[in-house]
């Protein structure tokens, strides 16, 4: 597992350097070449390129000298010019070689590979857990829909007509409930209520998620007369998706948030003035 992640590394890394100096493989007189080479003191070429070989260098090259899983070994007599890179060797270098370039030798031993497979354990995870709580996203409202029906009604008239309104309280409940928590966590007997909090805020924002879901959906065209399931199920999918956007999504997450306090917290403070 570890071997085929770093030979993927490798080969992505080289084919960034060949988007980016092109002229490597495809100029006139390249060396490319799988195996050991060797460039002798006469020869003069523009790069290059050994893939799974050592290459040893008595001549000039004009560009670049890369080898990939393997050491390059440059000679005195040598004379480079352009980029060496070396991915998966070594470089040994005699004294008198001429190289007026960036060199570049990226060795990946144990400690690196390890290093680079943690990190890449750690990016798939991030990318499962976005994947899952997208997931979570769009089916949830459509099962919080299909349990509540008309019960949900109150909350989507609010967000429907006092939106602005709901998102500025909710901003403010916020605050609120994050002074709490703190001052709650501090001791060990709010530890609990504290969790309590939390755990109400998500099935609030839940139920707010639901209500927005249905507003997003009955302004889609093609599904604005369709059974209201499906317009949670459409504005959910459009939600989600801009959630997903870098920066933008965090906003548009944290609007979402908002509202659905100020919606709960209006919707509360209407019956309770009314009774």
């Amino acid at each position: 597992m570890k071997q085929k992640f770093v030979q993927i590394v490798f080969f992505l890394i080289l084919s960034v350097m060949i988007v980016f100096k092109s002229s490597i493989v495809f100029a006139a007189e390249n060396v490319f070449d799988g195996q050991d080479t060797v460039l002798t003191e006469t020869q003069r070429v523009e790069n290059v390129v050994i893939i799974g070989g050592n290459a040893t260098i008595y001549g000039s090259v004009r560009d670049a000298v890369i080898v990939l899983n393997g050491d390059l070994n440059i000679k005195s007599s040598a004379r480079i010019k352009g980029l060496v890179l070396v991915i998966g060797g070594k470089i040994i270098q005699e004294p008198g070689a001429q190289l007026t370039d960036n060199v570049l030798n990226i060795n990946f031993n144990q400690a690196t590979a390890n290093s680079l497979f943690i990190g890449g354990i750690f990016v798939a995870g991030v990318w499962f857990f976005r994947f899952i709580l997208s997931m979570m996203l769009i089916i949830l409202p459509v099962v919080t829909f299909l349990m509540a029906k008309d019960r949900l009604e109150p909350f989507i008239s609010v967000a429907r007509l006092s939106l602005r309104r709901a998102f500025l309280i909710g901003v403010v409940i916020n605050i609120l409930f994050i002074a709490i928590c703190i001052l709650l966590s501090v001791t060990i007997i709010g530890l609990p209520i504290a969790v309590l909090l939390l755990l109400f805020t998500l099935f609030v924002f839940l139920v707010g998620f639901t209500a927005v879901s249905q507003i997003v959906g009955e302004w889609m065209p093609r599904i604005s007369d369709k059974p209201r399931w499906l317009k949670v199920l459409g504005g959910a999918l459009l939600l989600t998706a801009g959630i997903n956007f870098p920066l933008i999504g965090v906003i548009i997450l944290l609007s979402l948030f908002w509202v659905s306090l100020g919606s709960v917290t209006l919707l509360f403070w209407g019956k309770r003035k009314q009774g």
